[in-house]
């Protein structure tokens, strides 16, 4: 790939015009690894999205193998500074993408990402998704993903910037291994110089922006192959690093200085120091992939109170039954207080007045009247068939219609007014035109909630949209995606996550829509129920109506939350019974040496893999706790397990984080 007088300069507001880099004038041999280094802000990014065929340079050219670049550069595969993987496949499906996308049948794909997943260290970790990674899996990851589709030219933004120095490092040893066994032309972007020399064959440096130039070009005359560690310790290495950082020193401070840095020897400001987690009674539990500090207290009730970073963030998690024991607990104190106040008199007066509040006693007596009788009945079928109605019909319209929006920038921004102020109409004007239009019938009710349930799918699309992050666009775009690939598997996963999670919401409209709807005009519904005994003033009636149609809404909340619960255990089945089976195999094979009251727990059934979530093995509760913190194993007993390994780990290792270095160490 060569650059030829390239310059890159971007439109600002005002019709002023800001020169990114100017004349750059670079060339990468086929096999010849080539470095990038300058100071921040310099253009080096946007170099590489130059070669890649992402920008176009206002002027100079752009060729490849001798050919002038139009278009995405189709020999090239990037390896983008932020994670680029797409959040909603596993590992091994972000992989083999490339291969699919080429036309490559899945089956020979998933093998071939496969044997990367193994060449690249994370052979066990296929059926993971990207949150279930670290930062250094994740790396890997993306280099199997640009690998495999076996590039001619190998593009890398930074790839190992966000890392720790142990683990840049052994990145760095992968690549140069990768590398050796099939040597592509690299052109490789850093801001660490040793990384630099460590790894290239040349060392291109870059003087600070606006309108950067290349000033300097370096041989880098160190044998290889090369150990990262160990080149940086040899005599020529030190002197090579001396004589280009005696020329990128004076960019590096010049470009400091012109971001509002200032002189270098100010002193840096005074920052408060983080508020200590460590207060009294809490211990450290460990240090996340985010090198955020999480601190851990455990109480008789098995309840966790964990603090996240600086202690803004605090989550308390409980037993199931607890749980729902305080949650009755707080309605039981509700009704004894309502029929204490309606029914005893204080200081000679009744504070709650049963003509205006009835009594609990007088409401539990209507709705055992209604089911006895069987006249609710009726009324519960008619509301429940508008909810669904509504549901479905919002939410079928909610999503094409978002999605269509967003793939249709013009529409959008001409109509955006007109969907905002239909959105702002107060649902109970609209319910007697409804009624108008469409009658007493279900259709006015449906009709109804159909307009509460649309605007919440729709916004919840078109965001999921819009949101899509522009490096995975951009890195689908590299790896050979169409805009109809584009649309299956970047574009539609993103809206429908977002939409998913509305679900509950939704829902819950529905049945808004189809009450009010029945309470200002029909002749059946819980809506209809209520009207009616308000109308009479039976206040037991309207407050039977209330609780009937409160128990209604929790029903179907419940039900919508089995069937969450049932995709996402189906979704850690899958996991659990594929991704940790080297865990797995490891602990049996270790059982010899644990006791028999641990050796027996590590029982594998593969006949009833996630059947009874809540009667986990250890073996299948390690692998389970990576993926899903939350799960309800968790919140049961699991610290006499804790206290079992508890001897065959060093004092002080904590037994409750979901870190990969965790379940390494449980393997072992």
């Amino acid at each position: 790939v060569a650059l030829d007088d390239a310059t890159v300069a971007f439109r600002l507001a005002g019709d002023r015009v800001y020169t990114a880099v100017e004349q750059a004038r670079l060339s990468v041999a086929h096999g010849e690894f080539v470095a990038i280094v300058g100071p921040t802000g310099c253009g080096k990014s946007t170099l590489l999205n130059v070669a890649a065929g992402l920008l176009k340079p206002a002027a100079g050219s752009v060729r490849v193998f001798d050919q002038p670049l139009t278009g995405l550069n189709r020999d090239a595969g990037y390896l983008f500074q932020a994670d680029a993987l797409f959040p909603w496949k596993t590992a091994i499906d972000n992989v083999a993408i490339g291969l699919e996308i080429k036309g490559a049948p899945r089956k020979q794909a998933l093998e071939r990402a496969q044997g990367w997943l193994t060449a690249v260290g994370l052979g066990a970790f296929s059926n993971r998704y990207p949150h279930m990674l670290s930062g250094g899996q994740r790396k890997r990851v993306g280099l199997a993903q640009v690998l495999i589709r076996d590039p001619k030219i190998l593009l890398m933004d930074e790839p190992f910037g966000p890392l720790d120095a142990q683990t840049r490092q052994i990145m760095g040893n992968l690549l140069l291994e990768l590398w050796n066994a099939d040597r592509k032309a690299v052109l490789f972007v850093t801001h660490d110089l040793e990384e630099a020399i460590a790894l290239s064959d040349r060392v291109v440096i870059m003087s600070a922006g606006p309108a950067a130039r290349m000033i300097g070009d370096w041989k880098v005359k160190l044998p290889r192959p090369r150990d990262i560690a160990e080149v940086k310790i040899e005599p020529a290495f030190q002197e090579l690093h001396r004589e280009i950082w005696a020329t990128l020193k004076a960019e590096v401070l010049r470009g400091y200085a012109q971001t509002g840095g200032g002189d270098r020897t100010a002193k840096l400001r005074s920052f408060p120091r983080k508020r200590e987690s460590r207060a009294k009674g809490w211990v450290p539990a460990c240090a996340g992939t985010n090198g955020r500090e999480t601190a851990v207290k455990r109480f008789p009730s098995k309840a966790t109170l964990v603090a996240i970073g600086d202690c803004n963030l605090y989550e308390f998690v409980m037993s199931r039954f607890t749980l729902l024991m305080l949650q009755l607990l707080v309605a039981i104190v509700a009704v004894l207080l309502w029929q204490l106040f309606t029914s005893v008199p204080i200081g000679g007066v009744k504070l709650l007045p049963p003509f205006f509040f009835s009594t609990p006693i007088d409401v539990a007596t209507r709705i055992v009247k209604w089911f006895v009788e069987g006249t609710i009945w009726k009324h519960l079928w008619i509301t429940l068939v508008e909810s669904v109605l509504a549901f479905v019909i919002g939410s079928l319209a909610g999503i094409l219609i978002g999605f269509w929006f967003a793939q249709q920038p013009l529409v959008a921004a001409v109509l955006d007014p007109y969907v905002k102020m239909v959105n702002a109409l107060p649902r109970v004007v609209l319910a007697p035109i409804f009624a108008l239009w469409f009658g007493l019938g279900i259709a006015s009710k449906v009709a109804l909630g159909f307009t509460l349930v649309f605007f919440i799918v729709f916004f919840n699309v078109y965001q999921g949209v819009k949101e899509v992050s522009p490096t995975i666009l951009a890195n689908a775009r590299m790896l050979g995606m169409s805009e109809r690939a584009l649309m299956r598997h970047v574009y539609w996963p993103s809206a429908l996550s977002w939409m998913f999670s509305s679900l509950h919401t939704s829902v819950g409209f529905a049945v808004v829509g189809a009450v009010v709807g029945e309470y200002l005009g029909s002749a059946a519904g819980l809506g209809y129920v209520i009207q009616q005994a308000e109308g009479v003033f039976d206040v037991a009636g309207v407050f039977a109506g209330m609780f009937v149609l409160a128990a209604f809404v929790i029903g179907i909340d419940f039900i919508v939350t089995l069937v969450e619960r049932h995709s996402r255990y189906v979704l850690l089945a899958k996991v659990a019974s594929r991704d940790s089976r080297t865990v797995i195999s490891a602990l049996i094979d270790q059982a010899k040496r644990l006791p028999d009251e641990l050796r027996r727990s590590l029982t594998w059934d593969r006949g009833k893999e996630m059947a009874e979530h809540k009667r986990f093995t250890l073996a299948t509760d390690v692998a389970v706790y990576f993926c899903d913190p939350q799960s309800p194993w968790q919140r049961g007993s699991n610290e006499n397990t804790n206290g079992l390994l508890r001897q065959y780990f060093p004092k002080g290792t904590n037994l409750n984080v979901h870190t990969q270095e965790r379940l390494d160490q449980i393997a072992r």
